[in-house]
């Protein structure tokens, strides 16, 4: 997407300044607002350049924006908060223009496009004027504006604020009512607290850092009520009070002791008494849970039962916890419950689980049903884990299995038998090994041309591709491995003519489907104007790698290569990749021939990735037709008019 945006941006700039543009009765201003109100000694000056205009398709100034540095600090370089535009250059050279594919204007009537701003250094003082200039300012409207736009202000005395309200206020130990709102006018909340505080953690933040705040009353509670006060004072003297109404509890009682405990199914041993905690009871095997009877001494203290269901056969722990109303004291009455074992009859099954796979019926403990089937893939030679679960405590059961599951049907038995040894159960499960299925995987595991770069990076996912050759070739060739061994893949070679050619790569799974991969490969047209020269091929941006070529007749000789005036020592092939160093310098080339013929490339202007705004990426099949159009249109213009913007189109074309 990038990619595109810079392209646009180029475009829109091209357009301005070759297409007369209509005038409207207004004639567009421009003007640097201040945007943060008073200026004072140490503040932050925000400023931005507002525009009224009819039509604005772009804002241009060449020059870096003047201004005393012994005033004023940069704390943020020029940016645009307007949507749908993009802010593009830096240093000396700012463009805005709108990022999408419109060239529709934008109506502006004193609209802040471009914000910049700074920082008054220590040594301003009050009285000072600080000026700012942005020279060179170029608005593209229905009416263009071209000129100079100036900022003065003189530095004044801070003002002091008045603002004395609170943006928090918080309490520890529980929660105000009703909850704190900064934006309401509300001065007066209250809360209620146990008895054991008898101190409030109030905490508290000012809406304005300048203002400062006192609280009173938050220590030494009494029991009832108690005011805390938060007085808020603003940098003015200003003041606002908050009040906190603090309710503080009666001590709770202390008695965490039973009154009375029974249970309905047996006597307690020993007989109950308010000071024992320890008790037993026996009960037959049919009783699974107590009826309790418990009442507290207190009536404002609570009891809770807990493991009084679902008794297991022998020893089980009924606990009756009693907690006064002081939730700090508390105790815990304990009933050993110990139920008696029946031998059991019991051979069914309560549960059988197939690891990642489920039985046909699905099954169910209470049905009366024995038999049930299971189909599995081919991959499976011997029965998966089967979890089988007994619904009697003391059952056993016996998997009887074959070794080896054969394809179609296998039967496997599931003997349960009783405590009492008597009773028997039998569970039937049919399981189908399925035949084997044949493989539908069409994909690629790789795809690469024989010459020529294929752009975006191979994936399987992606079936489009382009490959832009250098040269003219006559044919090209795809080495194409398929993912899956078993599926096989058409030899991909086609005979190339010059312009765009489409190459289909056909792979055949072992089901017979297929997956289709396109590949446009073009060849561009030789040209019978190009004299011999050097071209450089590759994007001049840091970290990118530069490749020179000869055109023309050949000819031995060497190469060099220049950053700036200077010859790069060590540097004699004909590629050579960008260093951070080489940024904003100009880059060219040195051909010398045996026979003394010296050829210089073009001279190209290095910038940086993040200057560039460009990542690598994969394209669309949309961006692929896109490029490839622009690479038509390129090359035929550069036939008609010479070698000269054929070379430039051509370089153009292989970014």
């Amino acid at each position: 997407m990038k990619r595109t945006i810079a392209v646009l941006l180029l475009t829109v700039l091209l357009a301005l300044s070759l297409v007369p543009l209509s005038i409207s009765a207004d004639t567009p201003r421009a003007e640097i607002k201040n945007l943060a109100g008073a200026v004072y000694p140490g503040c932050k000056l925000d400023l931005g350049i507002a525009v009224t205009a009819d039509q604005v398709v772009g804002v241009q100034f060449s020059s870096a924006i003047q201004y005393d540095h012994d005033q004023l600090t940069v704390v943020a370089d020029p940016y645009t908060t307007v949507s749908g535009w993009e802010l593009a250059g830096g240093a000396a050279n700012y463009i805005l223009a709108p990022s999408g594919m419109s060239l529709d204007g934008k109506d502006a009537d004193g609209l802040v496009m471009v914000r910049f701003a700074y920082k008054l250094n220590d040594s301003v003082k009050i009285g000072d004027k600080i000026t700012i200039t942005v020279k060179n300012l170029q608005i593209a409207a229905s009416e263009r504006f071209t000129g100079d736009v100036s900022y003065t202000v003189t530095v004044a005395e801070k003002p002091k604020n008045t603002n004395c309200n609170l943006m928090s206020l918080r309490v520890e130990e529980g929660s105000l009512s009703p909850a704190f709102d900064a934006d309401s006018t509300r001065n007066a909340y209250s809360l209620t607290v146990p008895n054991s505080v008898n101190a409030l953690n109030v905490s508290a933040a000012t809406a304005n850092e300048l203002a400062s705040y006192v609280i009173e009353g938050a220590e030494q509670l009494e029991v009832g009520e108690n005011i805390v006060k938060v007085t808020v004072t603003a940098e003015s003297g200003a003041q606002r009070v908050y009040t906190i109404t603090v309710t503080r509890k009666e001590p709770p009682a202390t008695d965490a002791t039973l009154s009375h405990l029974e249970a309905e199914e047996g006597m307690l041993s020993p007989e109950f008494d308010s000071a024992l905690t320890e008790y037993t009871i026996n009960v037959p095997s049919d009783v699974t849970s107590l009826t309790i009877k418990a009442e507290t001494t207190d009536e404002k203290a609570s009891c809770e039962i807990a493991g009084n269901a679902d008794f297991q056969v022998g020893e089980n722990t009924v606990t009756i916890t009693v907690t006064a109303e002081d939730p700090s004291v508390s105790a815990v009455y304990t009933i050993k419950v110990f139920r008696a074992r029946p031998i059991e009859n019991n051979a069914l099954l309560s549960g059988i689980e197939v690891e990642e796979y489920s039985l046909s019926p699905s099954f169910d403990a209470a049905s009366e049903n024995r038999e049930y089937s299971l189909t599995l893939p081919y991959i499976f030679e011997s029965l998966p884990s089967l979890q089988v679960t007994c619904a009697g405590l003391y059952a056993k059961y016996e998997i009887a299995a074959p070794e080896k599951l054969e394809v179609g049907e296998n039967t496997v038995v599931i003997t349960v038998t009783a405590e009492d040894g008597v009773t028997v159960e039998r569970y039937t499960i049919k399981v189908t090994r399925e035949a084997r299925i044949l493989s539908s995987d069409a994909t690629l595991k790789s795809l690469t041309p024989d010459s020529g770069t294929m752009t975006p990076a191979f994936s399987p996912e992606i079936t489009t591709y382009a490959v832009i050759t250098g040269e003219a070739l006559s044919s090209i060739a795809f080495s194409a491995v398929a993912n899956d061994p078993a599926a096989t893949v058409d030899p991909a070679v086609k005979q190339l003519s010059e312009g765009l050619n489409t190459v289909t790569v056909s792979c055949k799974a072992e089901d017979g489907s297929r997956m289709i991969y396109t590949v446009y490969v073009f060849v561009p047209h030789r040209s019978s104007t190009v004299e011999r020269e050097l071209l450089i091929e590759g994007a001049p941006i840091v970290g990118e790698k530069l490749t020179v070529r000869l055109i023309g007749e050949q000819m031995e000789g060497s190469y060099s290569w220049y950053v700036g005036d200077e010859k790069i020592v060590g540097v004699s092939g004909e590629s050579y990749t960008l260093l951070p160093s080489d940024a904003n310098k100009t880059v060219k080339a040195v051909f010398e021939g045996e026979d003394g013929t010296e050829l210089t490339s073009e001279v190209l202007t290095v910038v940086s990735k993040n200057v560039v705004g460009l990542e690598k990426q994969g394209f669309s099949t949309a961006e692929l037709i896109i490029m490839i159009v622009l690479v038509v249109v390129a090359l035929l213009l550069g036939v008609v008019v010479g070698s000269f913007f054929t070379k430039r189109s051509i370089r153009r074309n292989m970014y």
